[in-house]
């Protein structure tokens, strides 16, 4: 039974199964009558429409959707559920599908499906019914229920379509259809509707040149055509322009990429077109590396699309180039093609080194086309000029022999060498110096100085000197320019000792006129005082006689200026020339000394306050202030007579040496011509010829000896020169003898004349060489012996007048012994004449003595005349302030001799063989430290004679300590002298020093040694400290200063302030002091305006 059931339910799955395939069948042919329907109205459509690309783009994806949904649902669907995937018909569905299509059947086989289903308790009961209805249904043909002939009906409407396909092929107009149905299939193509005209574009090809511009030409052709003409491109619809009736142009400018476009009019529409653009090669951007020369010391450079520039000579080119669409690069360089170097694609290098400047033009080209439209560019090459020297010659005024040079020196890069060239045209001698530059730089200012060298080397010189500068350039092997040549001739020491002679009369001239003025002045002054004490106040005249006499005083300061200035000229002459002996220009640097010194600051100060004066006269304080100044001109009268002398003795000196170069020059020559054993005529008219030229020379040299007899006797202290000149009058006979007998060819008598002048020429050259030793030595025992004897008689006149303060002090002024007193300081008086009569005697001798040892003295005799007139009227009070300041200046006097003894032993002892020294033992400035223990010592003492609190004063203790005092005062104002302004703060600190150090010579001088007096020397001793501190940072400094090139000498400094002080007319402007400014204001001024000056 159950295998029945299996069949019935067997057969029913192949119906449900026939029955998917009756569907399939159905799809198809409903699928394709769908399909070629649509397609031939869709076809229809576009051919009548002409649709754009939007509308074809429609109709087509609606076919294709059309065509998926009738395949999805009439055919795949069906054809799924024949594979029992996804929903088919139920068992119970068949059965009604099967029932209603045979009666006979009916409801039994859906009974049948319903009774299996069934669930019941009575489960044999149900078998037993499904087992006799499915043989009732057994002989049944289910698939009979499907009749596939039933869809015949619909290719009646499937054949219409075939039909319409047909009529339009048969016809001939199957374009319709599938031109049509193309088009909508290539919905991205626009098409255009055929036009009842024809269009034809007339250019010959449609390509152009990228950049550049396209004009498309457009001809209508036909009987009819529209008025306008329109261009479709890159979405822009532009009126192309009308040339003629049929004629129609549009200009393209500037093309970059291809173009596609078409033409259309009146819904009438073209083809599409396109215009080809061929690539244009292009120089997008270039980088031009310049590689300088590696001496201008330039870094190398890199211009970005900068073509044009300026390069110096030697420089290396290299452009890099980025193109775009080229395959070649030319590089036009003035007219001429070089090729340049591809790296990579669109990337090329070219390298160039130029020697002149030149034009040139980039041009990149490839496979189709070569660029037209190039810009040109211009290198201008720059070559290495040649250096400059610009200079100007300074002669030191001081020195003829030393040349200063300030200038500069310029050049595009730098220098590679700079030398001075020094040439003799006579001799064919030179010499070459180099000088330190600094290399590097383009432009140096210089500031140089060189000698001559040395004249006794050379006769009668003409010497000729220049600068040679070479540049860097070693491309060009270091060009050389050369500064303008400088020539001197005429520069022989005789002419040098000719212009120091002149130089010296002047001199001695000038201080005649200045004594002559001082002794005028003397007389003007007594008679101004003796009207101005007759009148009781003063008149028109008397201020007018003020003012002449005033005029006169300025007139002998400024004589003594110029003098100082002409004679320190001179010196550094003879000093630099080195045409007289080293101790003549010793000494004359110690008369220089005199000469500053010899207007002091008092007299300046006095002349200040006499010109105030006259603005508002004073009867009384003018006729004390001329008082003073008389005094002054006293003491200057004196030094300007002893300067005179000093200077005439040392022209005596020069004079001397003249002559003994003379005379042994003349010695050399009699040498020289010397006859001998073997001479014959011929030679005797040759040694005639001699004699006759030496003849010349001696007359030449009488001329100098006559000048050194008018020194001589122009001296207070003459020499005795009579067996000198009986020598010289010998000479002139025996000369003149020799000059004859060579004429005569007197052999033997000829050789006994030159002989006995050979022997007279020695006798004067020694004669006149022991002049000069005893000049230089002799003399100088002489004058210490009596240095000594003065020293000792000031030191015993100090202590007299010590013990004269201290009698006064105690005795009473109405004592019978006062008298006594009185005599006694009289007596001392007429000492100090004796001891100023030598001081000056032997000042008039010995340079070394400066003016200010003659100025104590005479303030000694001052003051003891002040004394005695204060003791005649038993003023004893103002008498003992004048005895302590007698006192002071003697100590002071003292020690200044003392100074200049031990000078005068260490001159000897150089100047003398063996072993002779200083009798004073120690030698030389002492040292800070050694200034620090005298200071201690002099402490110590002051503190022990405080200590014992004496009533009577020790003399000689006294005297000691103050002596010591000034010795140290002395030597600080020698070295903060030295020092300059190098160092900071070490001129206050001495100041400070001195200054203290000055009230404790008053105190100890008074007797008045205090606890401020040792408190004093306490802080002494801490300043003492801290200068030398001060100091020996200065030595630190000097060492690092000593490595540092300093071309500047110190003679020519004025110079160069003069040169830069030229270029400052503000400066002249502000430097307009006003008058009522005090002079030391005025200085303070001055130095301001130079400092600003300078800086």
């Amino acid at each position: 039974m159950l295998s029945s059931y299996e069949s019935l339910i067997s057969k029913l799955s192949n119906f449900i199964t026939k029955y998917y395939q009756n569907l399939i069948l159905k799809g198809l042919i409903l699928s394709l009558i769908l399909i070629t329907s649509s397609l031939i109205i869709f076809s229809l459509l576009e051919s009548a429409f002409w649709f754009d690309q939007i509308y074809r783009y429609i109709l087509f994806y609606t076919i294709i959707i059309l065509f998926f949904l009738i395949l999805f649902f009439l055919i795949i669907i069906p054809l799924l559920k024949i594979f029992n995937i996804g929903k088919r018909l139920s068992d119970e569905e068949a059965s009604r599908i099967i029932g209603s299509h045979f009666s006979e059947i009916s409801d039994k086989l859906l009974n049948v499906i319903q009774l299996n289903n069934q669930k019941s308790d009575n489960v044999e009961l149900i078998e037993a019914c499904i087992q006799q209805k499915t043989l009732e249904l057994k002989n049944f043909k289910f698939n009979n229920a499907i009749n596939f002939s039933e869809h015949k009906y619909l290719l009646k409407y499937l054949a219409i379509p075939f039909l319409i396909f047909f009529i339009f092929f048969a016809s001939g107009r199957q374009e319709l259809i599938t031109e049509s149905a193309y088009r909508i299939i290539d919905y991205e193509t626009k098409y255009v509707k055929p036009l009842p005209f024809s269009l034809e574009i007339i250019n010959d090809s449609l390509t152009a040149i990228q950049n550049s511009s396209f004009n498309l030409q457009v001809k209508f052709n036909g009987e009819k055509f529209p008025d306008e003409l329109f261009i479709n491109f890159n979405n822009n619809n532009v009126k192309m322009l009308k040339n003629n009736t049929n004629l129609f142009n549009y200009n393209f400018i500037n093309i970059q990429k291809d173009i596609n476009f078409n033409l259309y009019s009146k819904n009438y529409y073209s083809n599409n077109y396109s215009i080809i653009v061929i690539p244009e090669p292009q120089l997008l951007n270039f980088n031009l590396f310049l590689s300088f020369p590696n001496y201008i010391n330039k870094k190398n450079i890199t211009l970005k699309n900068v073509g044009s520039t300026n390069i110096p000579y030697g420089t290396q080119l290299q452009w890099d180039l980025t193109t775009q669409n080229s395959d070649k690069i030319h590089v036009l360089i003035d007219e001429i093609n070089h090729d340049s170097n591809q790296i990579e694609s669109n990337l090329f290098s070219f390298k160039f080194n130029p020697k002149n400047s030149f034009n040139y033009s980039i041009i990149p080209s490839n496979k189709s086309i070569i660029q037209s439209n190039n810009i040109n560019y211009e290198i201008d090459v720059v070559p290495d000029k040649y250096p400059e020297v610009e200079l100007e010659q300074f002669i030191d005024s001081t020195n003829s022999n030393k040349f200063f040079f300030n200038g500069f020196i310029k050049d595009d890069y730098g220098f590679s060498k700079f030398e001075y060239v020094i040439k003799d045209l006579r001799s064919n001698w030179d010499s070459t110096i180099q000088i330190d530059i600094k290399k590097d730089l383009n432009y140096d200012n210089f500031y140089l100085l060189f000698e001559l060298p040395d004249l006794k080397n050379f006769k009668n010189p003409v010497f000729q000197y220049y600068f040679n500068l070479y540049d860097n350039d070693e491309l060009n092997g270091y060009k050389l320019s050369r500064s303008k040549t400088f020539q001197l001739d005429n520069i022989s020491n005789q002419n040098i000792k000719s212009s120091i002679k002149k130089a010296s009369e002047n001199i001695l001239n000038k201080l005649d006129e200045t004594l002559e003025l001082t002794s005028q002045l003397k007389n003007d002054y007594n008679d101004l005082m003796m009207n101005m004490l007759n009148n009781k106040n003063l008149t028109w005249n008397d201020k007018q006689e003020v003012q002449n006499v005033f005029e006169k005083q300025k007139k002998i300061t400024e004589n003594l200026s110029k003098i100082s200035e002409l004679n320190k000229i001179n010196n550094s002459k003879i000093n630099n020339t080195n045409v007289y002996d080293k101790n003549i220009s010793q000494k004359l640097s110690q008369v220089q000394s005199l000469l500053d010194k010899i207007l002091t600051d008092e007299m300046i100060k006095m002349m200040d306050e006499i010109k105030k004066m006259m603005q508002n006269l004073d009867k009384n304080k003018l006729l004390n202030k001329i008082d003073q100044i008389q005094l002054s001109n006293e003491d200057l009268e004196k030094e300007l007579n002893r300067n005179i002398e000093i200077l005439k003795k040392f022209e005596f000196r020069k004079s001397i040496e003249d002559v003994l170069e003379k005379l042994e020059n003349m010695i050399s020559k009699q040498n020289e011509y010397l006859i001998n054993d073997s001479i014959n005529k011929k030679d005797f008219d040759e040694i005639s010829q001699k004699q006759s030229s030496l003849l010349n020379d001696k007359n030449n040299f009488n001329k100098n000896f006559k000048d050194l007899l008018k020194l001589n006797s122009e001296l207070k202290n003459k020499e005795n020169l009579d067996k000198i000149e009986e020598t010289n009058q010998k000479l002139d006979t025996l000369l003149n003898q020799s000059k004859n007998y060579s004429k005569n060819l007197n052999k033997k008598k000829l050789s006994k004349s030159q002989n006995q002048t050979l022997k007279n020429l020695n006798e004067m050259i020694n004669s006149l060489k022991k002049i000069n030793s005893d000049l230089n030595i002799e003399s100088n025992y002489e004058d210490m012996t009596l240095l000594r004897q003065i020293l000792d008689n000031l030191i015993k006149f100090s202590f007299t007048e010590e013990e004269l303060i201290y009698e006064f002090n105690k005795i009473d002024k109405d004592d019978p012994k006062y008298v006594d007193l009185i005599h006694k300081q009289n007596k001392l008086r007429e000492d100090s004449k004796i001891i100023q009569d030598s001081l000056y005697a032997l000042s008039l001798r010995q340079p070394q003595i400066e003016s200010e040892v003659n100025r104590q003295i005479s303030k000694i005799n001052r003051n003891l005349n002040l004394t005695l007139g204060f003791l005649s009227e038993r003023q004893t009070n103002q008498a003992t302030s004048k005895q302590q300041l007698i006192m002071t200046s003697a100590n002071n006097l003292a020690v200044m001799l003392s100074d200049i003894l031990e000078s005068m032993q260490q001159d000897i002892a150089k100047k003398t063989p063996g072993d002779q020294q200083c009798d004073k033992p120690g030698s030389g400035q002492p040292s800070m430290s050694d200034m620090k223990k005298l200071q201690k010592e002099l402490m110590k003492k002051l503190q022990s004679y405080k200590d014992l609190n004496l009533n009577k004063p020790n003399n000689k203790g006294l005297s000691e300590m103050l002596s010591k005092q000034e010795m140290i005062k002395k030597y600080l104002k020698e070295m903060s002298e030295e020092s300059g302004n190098n160092i900071d703060d070490f001129d206050d600190k001495i100041r400070d020093i001195i200054d203290n150090m000055e009230k404790t010579e008053q105190e100890i001088s008074n007797n008045d040694i205090s606890n401020t007096t040792i408190s004093r020397q306490n802080k002494i001793m801490q300043k003492l400290l801290d200068a030398e501190n001060s100091l020996n940072q200065r030595g630190e400094d000097k060492i690092r200063e000593s490595n540092e090139a300093n071309q500047i000498p110190q003679e020519i400094e004025d110079l160069i302030i003069k040169k830069k002080l030229e270029k400052l007319n503000q400066g002249e402007l502000l430097e307009s002091i006003p008058l009522e400014l005090n002079p030391y204001f005025k200085l303070k001024a001055k130095e301001y305006f130079k400092k600003i000056k300078l800086y």
